[in-house]
């Protein structure tokens, strides 16, 4: 049995900060943070007359609706669900199904008198039974009242069970449950992908997901040709008569109801086993590939590469969540995957997407995000991981190919933040924005693995933090508060930074070498006027005779001069070399003037377009000249700051040279 904490049972879209329990796990100095967010969470409810859902129209668009009101978040506030059971007939030809689903809970509140749950309002309600006894029901749009004969008091348990029917009408990538045909293979398949709101799609439930249900069964009724892959152990495939075969998959680990999905096509099983740490026996990888001669000798070979993914995980994050039950993949034709709870949907097969999909076993099934807000449990370590099966199973260069692939992606746009803000909740555009949850949230995990500089540590916070927080829920403070306890490190600025703020740093240094000294001058700018510095750890490395150093500093101030004790020849310098932080290319120039002593200068940027900044330890009153390389005058002045910033519009394009009194020459480029 795989570990069940209480869960934490929160009715709204996003979690409330529990002010008493989060300020004994943090330090005193976030008691305001903590307090102002607390405060505006409180001020916000009060003008939500009612929490709105995300839903999805006809032609498959993103719309907004009412019909999660606040009756439906009090009501379903009062039950804990434990078990889910699908009893559904579905067909690869459609997404008609009819069927039941039982929902079993525990009550939590005084008393329940009420049953409320979401189902799509196009799929008709044929009865309902709680406790095996029918009972009336009313519907608003999507939202469905049970009333009970009797109420039901704290730490009763009980069963609802629905029977219904229907052609849900959704379309598009989050529209709970598709119907389609591969573009490349030609199967038609039926297949269910819920994330974020759409779940009610084709099943009745209580799309919260701080409420993981302990337990899940999918029997899934098909026409004899098809096969139906689901969660959990495949127990059986009974024949029902009349060219009928019934799957029946069973699941005893907890799960959040959007992970709960099945796909049901003609498919052909291969099936591998991976031999993972800390498993007492080999974990069943099974494959649902589609039925076509072709598919399979495509795929095989990343296939094959599931088992020491699965492998390498275990040892860096801890043993296979579900290692007593199966990992697997579904193929339905969508681009991407789905990461369902030992079944990954997925419509191909390539080495970072199986690696990615995979990875949220850990980020997302076995420890899944408490609000949307906080995506980047689930997206940003899964997307970190992607870097973890290139440098373990490629080489270290793939890795940092794949790094910088997706910091270039991050600084296509200067600004947003990873964390979702409390009014973007509802739009799964914003929740799963490529550059930001994914990229930017994978991208400051790699960084953090850098602030924490001991991988034996780094690794040590994930495996602890997926035991500590197995089968349950956790937002990016949980996390922080964890890997604080861990390594000992304040890293309220960091995520402040990088979590919370937006944005990215640049970069541009001079440097010199006298005597056993390298002495660099670094100054910063970042992208937006929301984070203004970006304090933290570099490595800036040596190319010198006799081959190549890195050191690392701390970056605290802006500009900030460092002295570093070398002895040997350097030829160049470069900062960040190994990728670990995402930032801009800026300049890195070498000083002309070997006869200064303490004085150090940069400029940039360079190339320069209208505007350039002089940078000096302390310039200020000096003078400056700018030439062509003619020795031609044309532009001087003095220094007013230590930072001035001069302009440069009346300078045509070209190759110019700054000479600034006691500091030494550098060239440089208007655009």
């Amino acid at each position: 049995m795989a570990k069940i904490r209480k869960k934490r049972n929160f009715g709204l879209c996003f979690r409330l900060i529990n002010v008493t329990k989060l300020l004994n796990r943090v330090n005193p100095r976030n008691i305001m943070r903590t307090t102002i967010r607390f405060t505006f969470m409180m001020l916000l409810l009060a003008f939500i007359p009612q929490i709105q859902a995300q839903n999805i129209d006809a032609k498959g668009k993103s719309t907004v609706n009412t019909t999660r009101s606040r009756s439906l978040e009090d009501l379903t506030a009062k039950y804990d669900v434990t078990f889910y059971f699908l009893d559904l007939n579905v067909e690869r030809t459609g997404t008609t199904l009819s069927g039941n689903t039982t929902i079993e809970a525990d009550v939590v509140s005084a008393s329940l008198d009420t049953f409320a749950f979401e189902l799509l309002s196009s799929l008709a309600i044929d009865s309902i039974k709680i406790n095996q006894v029918v009972c009336t029901f009313s519907r608003q749009t999507n939202t469905v009242f049970a009333l009970l004969g009797t109420p039901l008091t704290q730490n009763d348990h009980f069963s609802v069970t629905v029977y219904y029917h229907g052609t849900p009408t959704g379309t598009g990538f989050f529209s709970g449950i598709s119907n389609d045909s591969s573009p490349s293979w030609g199967n038609q398949v039926t297949w269910t992908l819920s994330e974020p709101f759409s779940a009610h799609f084709f099943m009745p439930c209580k799309q919260v997901l701080t409420d993981k249900a302990d337990s899940s069964w999918v029997f899934i009724t098909t026409d004899s040709t098809n096969m139906a892959g689901s969660n959990g152990l495949l127990t059986a495939v009974t024949l029902m008569g009349g060219g009928k075969a019934r799957y029946e998959w069973k699941s005893n680990y907890p799960i959040v109801y959007y992970l709960i999905s099945f796909t049901v096509t003609q498919y052909v099983d291969y099936s591998i086993y991976a031999h993972p740490v800390g498993a007492p026996d080999s974990v069943l990888v099974q494959n649902f590939v589609y039925n076509n001669p072709n598919c399979l000798p495509y795929f095989k070979d990343v296939i094959d590469q599931t088992p020491a993914m699965i492998e390498l995980y275990s040892e860096l994050m801890g043993t296979y969540p579900f290692h007593l039950e199966k990992y697997g993949h579904c193929m339905a034709p969508f681009s991407g995957g789905m990461e369902h709870q030992t079944m990954t949907s997925l419509g191909f097969f390539e080495f970072y997407l199986v690696a990615h999909e995979l990875a949220h076993q850990w980020f997302g099934d076995n420890v899944t995000c408490g609000t949307w807000n906080d995506i980047w449990i689930n997206e940003g370590f899964a997307v970190f991981t992607e870097f973890l099966a290139g440098q373990y199973l490629i080489s270290n260069s793939e890795m940092l190919s794949h790094v910088a692939e997706k910091h270039d992606n991050v600084m296509s746009e200067p600004g947003g933040s990873v964390f979702i803000q409390p009014w973007e909740t509802l739009d799964d555009a914003r929740i799963f924005d490529g550059r930001l949850s994914y990229d930017k949230g994978g991208s400051i995990v790699h960084t953090l693995r850098f602030v924490i500089n001991n991988d034996s540590t780094f690794f040590d916070i994930l495996r602890g933090f997926q035991a500590d927080f197995a089968g349950s829920t956790a937002i990016g403070e949980d996390f922080r508060a964890y890997a604080e306890s861990l390594s000992g490190l304040d890293l309220e600025t960091f995520f402040d930074q990088w979590y919370y703020g937006e944005g990215f740093p640049t970069w541009n240094a001079s440097w010199d070498r006298e005597s056993d000294t390298v002495r660099i001058l670094l100054t910063q700018t970042t992208s937006t006027a929301t984070t203004t510095f970006f304090e933290t750890p570099l490595e800036i490395k040596f190319n010198a005779a006799g081959g190549d150093t890195v050191v690392r500093v701390y970056n605290n101030t802006s500009p900030q001069l460092f002295s570093i004790p070398f002895s040997r020849y350097v030829l160049g310098i470069s900062l960040d070399p190994n990728n670990w932080i995402i930032n801009g290319a800026g300049s890195i120039v070498a000083s002309t003037n070997a006869e200064r002593t303490s004085c150090m200068m940069s400029i940039f940027p360079n190339p320069a377009q209208g505007i350039l900044h002089i940078v000096t330890t302390d310039g200020t009153g000096e003078n400056y000249v700018v030439s062509d390389l003619s020795g031609r005058e044309v532009l001087s002045g003095t220094l007013n700051s230590n930072n001035e910033i001069i302009d440069l519009s009346g300078i045509e394009r070209g190759l110019y040279i700054i000479s600034v009194d006691g500091y030494g020459k550098s060239r440089f480029i208007v655009q």
